[in-house]
Order: C-alpha cells, then sequence, then structure tokens
C-alpha cells in the first residue's frame, strides 16, 4: 500500500509531507499511516483517493496490519 500511494504522489510531483499537511496531521503520522501502524480516518481515505485520482480504498480494508479499522470520525 505505501508503495502505491508513494509512487502516485511522486507521479504527480508532490511530496507526501505536503499531503500531510493537507490532512492536518504531522508527516510521521502520515508515514505511520501509510505503513499500517495506526488506523485511517475514513475522511482521510476520502480526500487520498480524491486528491490522488484512483480509488485506493480497497488497500485500507484488505490491509491486515489496519485491518480495515477507523478512528471515530
Amino acid at each position: 500500500m505505501y508503495s502505491n500511494i508513494k509512487a502516485e504522489l511522486a507521479r504527480m510531483n508532490i511530496d507526501h509531507k505536503q499531503v500531510a499537511i493537507m490532512l492536518e496531521i504531522s508527516s510521521v503520522s502520515f508515514t505511520n499511516k501509510l505503513y499500517g501502524r495506526t488506523p485511517w480516518r475514513k475522511s482521510e481515505i476520502d480526500f487520498l483517493i480524491k486528491f490522488i485520482g484512483k480509488d485506493y480504498s480497497y488497500l485500507f480494508f484488505e490491509d491486515k496490519l489496519t485491518d480495515g479499522t477507523f478512528l471515530e470520525e
């Protein structure tokens, strides 16, 4: 999952730190979410899908590290 999203951001010439700022989280927190160390909020997933323009939502549900769980909104 990490490489797919990171590759799309690189293709768009966007640093992941810029996306973290847009999500109003730290770049460390964003990296932890990409690696599955912390769960995603549904709003964060929706933002990434709209921002990148590709639907990677299936990765969030199939990833055994995040187990498809979301923080409460």
